[in-house]
């Protein structure tokens, strides 16, 4: 009768609840629980208030929980209102309200001190909410909610190894559902493997069988942060259609198996499933976003437009927007935008993405959901891919759109250390950037990732290539064979050993049977985030060299041929067109046929990023071949007209230098310091051409200045030394050799042998 009396008003609380969530729901029986509900309510005792209001806190029904609260707070001895308070601070901070005050929750309660970290964890005070952790687990070191929590803090703080101290001290006691999706979120991280999936799949399957909530979320965690994870896919796909199953006319799942489908290739059966959703809610952006993004690998792309206009009309895509700027921008590169339409959408994408990524929140899962680390990284690698390389010449957006995209990818790679596809497109950004150095430890990174795959090792001779390293870059390709034999079929590989024997001028002719078989497959195998780095693709980039070791044989018919297949090939994309025709040019010069080779550059447009290198190869032929000293500068004059920036400048200065036009050359080094004043080359050059002049008062001065600005550079200390030097103030010469020698402790060779010298002198 006692435990009737304490649990009859949670009962029936329950009663009606469970018939209110039923489809088809009993209106009649729902009233009369009701009626029964408030008799019950105005004849329990306190305690089963209490009851009552934890399991109402439990469905989330917290206006009810805080009436009832209201009732019984303050009315018993101390223990029931201590335990009356801890219900009060649950249901405060579960409700979202952030004008709750924990003061009168009792010190040495392990609740109280939670409920403490969470409400600290709430203001960002991850440290402060720690402490309180900390002062829980002291009390009971195995009290699970806290060592979740403060798991959960450490993450999103990225302090990995001990988060994931705390949740293997949980897991060697129980298979603790939360710990272990905690588990394979820090395993994805940091290692790039899910080895705990498996457990966590069934733990699931014992625990909350029927929970179509916790599938889905599982399904979403890794399917945002992992999705090309081969030992996760299996599973997510399987966890998101039991949620389906068991909530058929839920769109919200019925989108995320549809997500999980078109992410393992199956975009026939994933955009039936997103039409299914959008039949149970129409007004779902997300499903909208789903149909566009199964429409436009199928080459549907005036459907796809008609539905993001659609979807244009509604204004507030909430947490869909990065992805409807996304699929904007595969839409508009699919439908013949220009190339500055193009980097608008692709910017509104980063910015949105950015924006989504740097939302807090304090559920680590529901966090990484957000995040969408796999969204982000599509973004970058289609910035990546598409209209970077051949935008106009001095746009602003040339470089702005590849550095928006590493600060997306290193922003990937600060919440998930080890996305491979994230470490490898982020080198590629860096090696388009000419950031070498950048470049390579990514591709270190990577090699720790998935030390199997042969990927990372050609990159690093790609980019040994192109710091000239040609025996590095062999050693390379040597390590990738030790990785992965096959690699020798792939046509990178092949590719890149044909470049280094071109760039040893030696094996010309087996660099020409490579390339010749390589040309023959690049159109079937070149994909990939290792490939197409440069600014034409690959598959181009075989036919250039083919031509070119072609030509170096003597063989200048045969290159012809090989320009010309070339350009039926790849004569759809302007850009590769300017690429065969310099390589066109190129061969007509070498064939001594100058008016033809200068007639191709001529062809080459003032807005084609190549209109300044088409330029430098006619004033070299003038010069060189044809000995017009006034057709020479004039290319370089053309170059300052189209482009205007400090670079043209500085090319008219170098192209006036060397017809020994020194008073020229130092007014185009004049212009260009006034456009870029800290450019060191510059100050430099300008200051060679003062002594070029036998000004040497006005270059004593600007080295002087230059210094000042510049106190660092040893190149102008070094100048000035040798301008002392020819002044006779010696003294001064060696102070400041000797001071650039204390101050710096890494100089490189030259720069420290120049100094051993100019000191001894």
């Amino acid at each position: 009768s006692r435990r009737r009396n304490l649990f009859g008003f949670a009962a029936i609380a329950a009663l009606h609840f469970f018939h209110d969530c039923l489809p088809e729901r009993n209106c009649q029986l729902i009233e009369d629980l009701q009626s029964q509900l408030s008799a019950s309510e105005r004849l329990a005792c306190d305690e089963s208030l209490l009851f009552g209001c934890q399991f109402l806190y439990f469905v989330d029904d917290f206006v009810n929980a805080k009436k009832l609260l209201m009732k019984i707070a303050g009315q018993r001895g101390s223990d029931f209102d201590r335990r009356v308070q801890i219900c009060v601070a649950w249901v405060h901070l579960s409700s979202g309200d952030g004008g709750y005050c924990p003061e009168s929750l009792d010190e040495e309660s392990l609740d109280a001190h939670l409920i403490r970290a969470l409400i600290l964890q709430e203001k960002n005070e991850s440290q402060s909410a720690l402490d309180y952790l900390n002062r829980a687990l002291a009390v009971n070191d195995t009290f699970a909610p806290a060592l979740l929590e403060k798991a959960n803090i450490l993450i999103i703080n990225c302090s990995w190894e001990e988060a994931n101290e705390c949740i293997s001290f949980l897991l060697d006691n129980d298979d603790n559902l939360k710990a272990l999706q905690l588990k394979c979120l820090v395993e994805i991280a940091t290692v790039g493997r899910v080895n705990s999936i498996s457990r966590l799949s069934e733990c699931i399957a014992n625990k909350e069988p029927s929970c179509a909530w916790i599938y889905y979320q599982t399904s979403a965690l890794f399917a945002r942060s992992s999705r090309s994870v081969s030992d996760v896919q299996a599973i997510v796909i399987d966890m998101s259609k039991r949620a389906c199953e068991m909530e058929p006319s839920n769109s919200v799942f019925q989108i995320e198996y549809a997500h999980c489908q078109q992410a393992c290739g199956k975009v026939p059966l994933a955009s039936q499933t997103y039409n299914e959703a959008l039949n149970c809610d129409e007004s779902s952006v997300e499903a909208i976003c789903g149909v566009i993004n199964c429409l436009i690998p199928k080459g549907e792309y005036e459907n796809a437009q008609q539905q993001i206009e659609f979807l244009e009309v509604m204004h507030d895509y909430g947490d869909c927007a990065p992805l409807v700027h996304f699929l904007r921008c595969l839409a508009s590169q699919q439908r013949g935008a220009t190339k500055d339409q193009i980097y608008d959408l692709q910017k509104e994408a980063i910015e949105s993405q950015m924006s989504m990524m740097q939302r807090g929140h304090h559920d680590v899962v529901s966090f990484y959901i957000t995040f969408n680390a796999e969204l982000a990284v599509d973004i970058a690698n289609n910035i990546l891919h598409h209209g970077v390389y051949d935008r106009e010449e001095g746009s602003s957006g040339s470089y702005e759109g590849i550095d928006a995209c590493v600060g997306l990818l290193q922003h990937v790679t600060s919440r998930v250390p080890a996305h491979f596809k994230a470490r490898a497109l982020h080198s590629k950004a860096k090696f388009i950037l000419r950031q070498f150095h950048e470049s390579t430890e990514s591709l270190v990174e990577c090699r720790k990732i998935n030390p199997k795959h042969f990927g990372p090792c050609l990159a690093i001779a790609r980019i040994q290539i192109a710091q000239g390293d040609v025996t590095g870059a062999l050693t390379s390709l040597e390590e990738a064979l030790s990785v992965d034999f096959s690699v020798q079929k792939q046509v990178l590989y092949q590719m890149l050993k044909a470049e280094c024997f071109l760039k040893q001028g030696e094996r010309i002719d087996e660099a020409s049977q490579i390339l010749t078989t390589a040309s023959s497959l690049s159109h079937q195998t070149l994909s990939g985030c290792f490939c197409n780095w440069g600014e034409i693709s690959d598959a181009l980039t075989v036919r250039l060299l083919l031509s070119s070791a072609l030509r170096h044989l003597g063989k200048n018919v045969e290159a012809s041929e090989v320009l010309a297949q070339a350009r039926e090939v790849f004569g759809q994309n302007k850009a590769d067109v300017v690429q065969i025709t310099l390589a066109e040019s190129d061969l007509a010069q070498k064939s001594m046929k100058f008016e033809q080779a200068i007639a191709l550059l001529n062809t080459i447009e003032p807005e084609s990023s190549m209109f300044t290198k088409s330029q430098i190869c006619k004033g070299k032929i003038y010069l060189t071949n044809l000995n017009d000293k006034h057709a020479y500068i004039q290319c370089y004059e053309e170059i300052v007209a189209r482009v205007g920036n400090s670079e043209s400048f500085l090319l008219l200065g170098d192209a006036y230098m060397a017809i020994n036009e020194s008073d020229f050359a130092l007014q185009a080094y004049e212009n260009a310091m006034r456009k870029n004043p800290r450019n060191i080359n510059l100050t430099i050059k300008f200051g060679n051409a003062l002594l070029t002049l036998h000004k040497y008062k006005e270059a004593l001065h600007h080295y002087e200045n230059a210094l000042r600005n510049m106190p660092d550079n040893t190149d102008l200390r070094y100048d000035l030394a040798k301008l002392y030097v020819k002044f006779g103030r010696l003294d001064e010469a060696v102070e400041l050799l000797e001071s650039r020698l204390c101050y710096v402790s890494d100089l490189r060779s030259r720069d420290a042998t120049n100094v051993t010298r100019m000191e001894r002198d």
